[in-house]
């Protein structure tokens, strides 16, 4: 199991035996906000790792909005959703990879 179940499932044990949960990210910007959104939703969640550098480095160029980090606090960023979109010409970027499902 990966993703949001695994990370629920994790703090929920945590939980039990009274341990917390720090949620961590070593993926772009995505990744961090909803991290930001399940650490914000735990109940034994009390920090949020930062990659500063990336943070402050080249997450912005991938989205919209960043999730607010200020004085060492950081929160979810607000809109609908994550709170953040990929940024409308992020596909024609040289560096970019495209990749399409043909599922229906």
């Amino acid at each position: 199991t990966s993703g949001c179940s695994a990370a629920m499932h994790s703090a929920i044990m945590h939980h039990t035996y009274s341990h917390c949960t720090i949620p961590h990210h070593m993926r772009p910007s995505l990744a961090l906000t909803a991290a930001v959104h399940f650490a914000l939703h735990s109940r034994n969640c009390y920090i949020q790792e930062v990659v500063r550098a990336f943070y402050y480095g080249w997450y912005g160029e991938l989205v919209t909005d960043l999730p607010p980090l200020e004085n060492g606090v950081i929160r979810a960023p607000d809109g609908p959703g994550l709170g953040l979109e990929l940024l409308p010409d992020i596909a024609r970027r040289p560096d970019a990879q495209v990749r399409r499902s043909n599922l229906d």
